[in-house]
C-alpha cells in the first residue's frame, strides 16, 4: 500500500488558506502625513473587503479588492497574501506564486505566508521546494498541524515512513480529529508492516469520519489481507455507497466475496469493476478462478482471453 493521494483532496483552496488567519499586525508602510494615513486607511478598507469575499469564496471579488490594496501599499504582506490566494483560488497559479513570494519577501518571519506557498508548490509538483518551506514553518511556529501533516505526506513519498510518522504524530497531538490523519497514520503503519495498527488507525477514522471513503477501501484491503473477509465487504459496501464508480472498491469486494465462497456475488462485483473501469485486468483474472472452481471452463477461457488481451501476455495452460 502506497500513500498516491499527496494532491487528492486536501490541495483544493479551503484547506489551503481560508482556515489560517492572515498576519494581523499592519507592516510600516513609507508613507507620512494626511495623505499616508488617508492611503493606507483606503487600502485596509480593500482588503478588509477581499478578506471577507475571500471567506465566501467569491474569488474574483477579492482579487479586484486585493489588487487595489497592493496598488495603493504594494509593500504591505498581507495584500500581497490575499492577493496569492484569491489569485489561486482562480486557478492563476503563476501569479500566485509571485504575490506570495513578495508575501514571504516581506515579513519572512510569518510562517502562514510561507505554509501557503509550500501548498502552492506542492500544488506545481515541486515537493523538493515545498519540504523546504515546510520544515522552515515548523521551525517558526509549530502549532500548524497541516504543516506536520503535508511534511508527513511527502516525507512518506520519498520513503522516509519513520520520519512522516513523526511529523504525522505531531499534528495528532495538535488535532486528533483532523480529517485524514488517522488514515495517513495508519498508510504509515502498513509500509512499516504493522497490519494491526494500521486497521486500529483506520477503524479510528471512519469512526470519526464515516464518509471517508478512502479510508474505507484501504480497510477492506487490509482486512483481506489479514483474513478477514467479511469485515472487509462492510468497508467496501459503505464506501459503494457513497460512490458507485469505484472500481477499485468493487474489484476488492468481489475477492472477497470469492474468500467468502460466495460466487455469484462476487462475479457481480467483478462485472461492475470491468464496466466501472474497462482497462481492469485484474477483476477477469479471478473470475477465471471462479469459473474453474464452477467447472465452466468455456466461461473461464472467455474470462482468460479477456486478461490477456489487457495484460498484453500469454497465460500457460
Amino acid at each position: 500500500m502506497v500513500l498516491t493521494v499527496l494532491v487528492v483532496g486536501l490541495l483544493v483552496l479551503p484547506h489551503v488558506a481560508a482556515g489560517m488567519a492572515p498576519h494581523q499586525q499592519v507592516s510600516a508602510l513609507p508613507q507620512s502625513g494626511q495623505q499616508g494615513r488617508g492611503k493606507i486607511s483606503e487600502a485596509e478598507a480593500y482588503y478588509r473587503k477581499g478578506l471577507s469575499e475571500y471567506r465566501s469564496r467569491n474569488f474574483m471579488e477579492s482579487l479586484s479588492a486585493a489588487r487595489k490594496a497592493v496598488r495603493l501599499a504594494p509593500e504591505e504582506p498581507r495584500y500581497q497574501h490575499l492577493l496569492g490566494v484569491s489569485l489561486f483560488g482562480l486557478g492563476q497559479l503563476s501569479d500566485a506564486h509571485s504575490a506570495f513570494e513578495k508575501a514571504v519577501t516581506f515579513d519572512p518571519l510569518n510562517p502562514n505566508f510561507k505554509y501557503d506557498l509550500a501548498v502552492l508548490y506542492l500544488r506545481l509538483g515541486d515537493t523538493g521546494k515545498a519540504r523546504e518551506l515546510l520544515e522552515e514553518v515548523v521551525r517558526l511556529d509549530a502549532r500548524l498541524p497541516m504543516a506536520f501533516v503535508f511534511l508527513g505526506r511527502i516525507y512518506h513519498n520519498e520513503k522516509k515512513t519513520e520520519e512522516g510518522l513523526q511529523a504525522f504524530e505531531k499534528a495528532l497531538n495538535l488535532n486528533p480529529t483532523l480529517l485524514g490523519l488517522h488514515y495517513h497514520i495508519g498508510i504509515s503503519y502498513s509500509a512499516l508492516g504493522d497490519d494491526g495498527r494500521a486497521i486500529e488507525e483506520m477503524e479510528q477514522e471512519v469512526k470519526l469520519h464515516p464518509d471517508f471513503i478512502q479510508a474505507r477501501i484501504e480497510l477492506g484491503d487490509l482486512y483481506l489481507r489479514v483474513g478477514k473477509p467479511e469485515a472487509e465487504v462492510e468497508h467496501l459496501r459503505h464506501a459503494l455507497k457513497l460512490d458507485s464508480n469505484l472500481a477499485r472498491a468493487h474489484f476488492l469486494l468481489g475477492k472477497a466475496l470469492y474468500k467468502m465462497g460466495r460466487d455469484e456475488e462476487a462475479l457481480a462485483s467483478l462485472e461492475a469493476a470491468t464496466q466501472t473501469n474497462p482497462t481492469m485486468s485484474e477483476p477477469h483474472y479471478l473470475m477465471v478462478q471462479i469459473y474453474m472452481r464452477q467447472e465452466k471452463n468455456d466461461l473461464a477461457q472467455q474470462q482468460l482471453k479477456l486478461f490477456e488481451q489487457k495484460m498484453k501476455v500469454r497465460v500457460a495452460p
